[in-house]
């Protein structure tokens, strides 16, 4: 914990000097901007090195000021020799953690030169005074950031010598590491910047990136950071997208260009799902999405089902795409596992149910059904028959029916017959068990049901199941309406 002990503000500049009891720090902050929030990121950090642990370190009691570039500290207790860094040679400005005087700059071993120190040295308490000036110019500073930034420009134009993590901290580049540096060199080249001032904006849009790959909750990368990174294509239309596939996924920066142009045939077939007049997808949009199993064959049957159903996500496209394959391979023999319920209704086969299965597959094998409308032709001819068979004033069953439905051998001359024993083909039997999804001990799932007029839709009571809506009866348990009618109730 550091006490505060000495401070002054400087008005004209909106500058303001901290230093620190028993510790050798220093810290500079800029006030000029009206936000308060922001001055914290403004600091300067001086860090004088010496040893915390003894009465030298106990800098200023009351003697703090500075004046624009220079600041004056008072050390009262200072009895030895000065031993700390006293010269900036490594050029770090107090940004990124890194002090000002930290490693590479000169430090002094007590045996301190006269240019630094003027008086007696050698009597306890006597006193000292520390002054930190940015006025002086290192000649070999300047020089390194010469050469360090022409390291990097002739890289950017195609070099062949990489910049190092030393370069880039020479030439004043913040934030670059051993971790980053390859993303950095990479894009760079890339960009092929010839103005150094581009190349602070282009770190800190890959590092931003990079911070919301590894973790979503970091700051959401916006279009304009991916094309300050390098990343072209990202637009408003498609950033939210791509940050969907990329937060916390450890994504690398070079697999990014590959995943924009997978986003963006994505979103074909995304806003042909929602929209029909939208672009309608061709199969490069389909395989470029990653929907990799996508055949050429079955284009227009993905297609049709993206029409009739509102599909977003690339698992949904991925299962659709699955599902017609399977129905398609079914048919023509390229396999013998039959399609599954839960395959046609994926196909959009909505309408199908259990009881009629094997029905329906046989029609596939029979009338080698490899398209979506061949396959919706058996569901509709099977749904004419089994209606005929429920009721016999429904539609009267004919030839086609009885074929399309994957019926052989059938003729004129047992139609009527056939039709008119129908009802004799039927069976009843169980079709579905039910359970309450949120089942609990003593619920009394069952106390009482209703059925919808169209038969579609089945209401049940849980006696004395926890109350899960505002409808409550019978001591706050809860009741739905059809099963209310049921039961009695008004």
């Amino acid at each position: 914990m550091l006490l505060v002990l000495g401070l002054d503000y400087q008005v004209m500049v909106m500058s303001y000097v901290v230093s620190a009891w028993l510790a050798p720090n220093i810290y500079k902050y800029d006030l000029s901007d009206l936000n308060a929030a922001n001055w914290e990121s403004t600091v300067t950090a001086y860090d004088l090195q010496f040893d915390s642990g003894t009465g030298s370190s106990m800098l200023v009691q009351s003697g703090l000021d500075f004046k624009n570039n220079t600041i004056a500290v008072g050390n009262p207790y200072n009895s030895t020799n000065l031993q700390s860094i006293v010269t900036n040679d490594s050029g770090n400005d107090g940004s990124n953690s890194l002090p000002i005087f930290g490693d590479g700059d000169v430090s002094s071993d007590g045996a301190i030169s006269s240019d630094f120190v003027t008086g007696d040295v050698s009597l306890t308490n006597s006193g000292a005074v520390y002054v930190l000036s940015s006025s002086g110019l290192s000649s070999d500073r300047v020089q390194a950031a010469i050469d360090a930034s022409n390291v990097i420009l002739a890289w950017a134009a195609g070099g062949v010598t990489e910049p190092t993590v030393t370069d880039y901290l020479n030439a004043s580049i913040d934030n670059v590491t051993a971790e980053n540096l390859s993303d950095i060199n990479t894009q760079i080249q890339s960009l092929a910047h010839t103005d150094m001032a581009n190349v602070q904006p282009m770190t800190d849009a890959i590092n931003k990136i990079l911070a919301y790959t590894t973790d979503a909750t970091n700051p959401t990368p916006t279009d304009t950071d991916y094309s300050l990174a390098g990343i072209n294509e990202v637009d408003s239309n498609n950033a939210d997208t791509l940050n969907g596939y990329v937060g916390g996924q450890s994504v690398a920066v070079s697999d990014l260009p590959a995943l924009v142009t997978q986003v963006d045939h994505l979103l074909v077939l995304r806003d042909y799902s929602a929209d029909a007049t939208n672009t309608e997808p061709i199969l490069d949009n389909f395989t470029g999405a990653g929907i990799i199993t996508s055949r050429a064959i079955n284009l227009a049957d993905y297609n049709s089902e993206l029409v009739n159903q509102t599909l977003t996500t690339d698992t949904e496209f991925q299962a659709l795409v699955d599902a017609i394959n399977a129905l398609d391979d079914y048919a023509d023999g390229s396999t013998t596992t039959a399609p599954s319920l839960a395959t046609y209704h994926t196909a959009g086969f909505d309408e199908l149910k259990e009881v009629n299965l094997a029905v329906i597959n046989t029609a596939l094998v029979n009338n080698t059904q490899t398209s979506l409308s061949d396959v919706q032709t058996a569901v509709s001819a099977l749904d004419t028959l089994v209606n005929y068979a429920l009721d016999n004033t429904s539609t009267t069953p004919t030839l086609d029916d009885y074929a399309n439905a994957g019926v052989t051998s059938m003729s004129t001359s047992i139609l009527d017959y056939l039709n008119s024993h129908m009802d004799k083909e039927k069976r009843e039997g169980f079709t579905h068990y039910l359970k309450a999804s949120n089942a609990h001990a003593s619920d009394s799932y069952g106390w009482s049901t209703a059925i919808s007029d169209d038969g579609s839709t089945v209401a049940v009571l849980g006696r004395y199941a926890p109350t899960t809506s505002s409808a409550t009866d019978d001591g706050g348990q809860s009741i739905s309406t059809a099963a209310k009618a049921a039961h009695g109730k008004k």
